[in-house]
């Protein structure tokens, strides 16, 4: 099975990449072939830009910034988002999160796909086992 593993956290030590280490070695192993986007190192600009928002609703959409990418969305059969939730106190704020990407991801691009998101709160003081019981849920996942 083909996955995609879109990661998006600055630092390379942060937990988002050892999320991300972890997920890819578990998948690697249960015979995934995985394509890793690591956001902050294709330098991805999120931005829509003027004429890409002109194009949007037209005959033909700009899509020449993001050829690679809708390429990549394509061909995977399995896609993992790890990301940060900068807010991690605001838990109103994840609701949100995750009805957009539910919604985004699901309802626009394709049907009959399940969704399922897993969040780790309060990162700042986690110790060593909570962090190896997340790693545990999403090999649980897998």
């Amino acid at each position: 099975m083909k996955c995609l593993v879109v990661l998006t956290h600055p630092l390379k030590d942060s937990l988002c990449h050892h999320f991300c280490d972890e997920t890819v070695k578990h998948l690697t192993a249960k015979g995934y072939e995985i394509t890793l986007l690591n956001l902050y190192e294709s330098d991805f600009e999120p931005a829509l830009k003027e004429d890409e928002r002109r194009s949007y609703y037209a005959d033909q959409f700009d899509d020449s910034r993001l050829k690679t990418d809708i390429q990549q969305l394509q061909e995977a059969e399995s896609l993992v988002l790890i990301f940060p939730t900068w807010w991690v106190d605001l838990f109103i704020l994840c609701q949100p999160v995750k009805k957009v990407l539910k919604i985004a991801l699901l309802g626009a691009c394709t049907k009959g796909c399940k969704f399922q998101m897993l969040s780790f709160y309060k990162s700042e003081d986690a110790s060593i086992d909570r962090v190896e019981a997340f790693v545990n849920k999403i090999k649980a996942k897998f």
